[in-house]
């Protein structure tokens, strides 16, 4: 990962942390201390980092958010999906949502394994996208 930070600097960071957001399995932590460590080395600059590496984060989310408001009967009828999103995780998600969407999501936001799910279930379970942002 390191050398096509190498090549492609910033846009590397933003790509990679867009494609963690969209289910690409790129932890997105490996990408932000990889960013992190080369702007500690001068190959990057911090303070384009940390902006582009936010970017990335939300337009990788904002992403998948949108793209699940639109295929909701099909993502949330895939098997990997329905595994992870049993029907007793679905009701306390639903409940959740139901008291504070916006705390939901910030719980889940830094939940590796319930981040997807949870974000595609908030798209297509009426939670506002400015929310979601949020």
């Amino acid at each position: 990962m390191q050398a096509l930070f190498l090549k492609f600097k910033y846009l590397a960071v933003f790509g990679a942390l867009v494609g963690a957001g969209i289910g690409v399995p790129i932890p997105e932590e490996v990408t932000q201390l990889t960013a992190g460590a080369l702007a500690h080395e001068g190959v990057l600059d911090i303070r384009l980092t940390i902006p582009v590496a936010w970017a990335g984060i939300i337009a990788g989310d904002s992403l998948l958010f949108i793209f699940a408001q639109r295929h909701a009967e099909r993502l949330l009828g895939a098997r990997a999906l329905r595994w992870v999103l049993t029907p007793a995780r679905r009701e306390a998600l639903h409940r959740y949502f139901a008291k504070n969407a916006f705390l939901t999501i910030m719980v889940a936001r830094h939940a590796s394994g319930a981040r997807v799910p949870t974000f595609i279930f908030a798209a297509t379970h009426g939670v506002r996208f400015a929310t979601f942002v949020l």
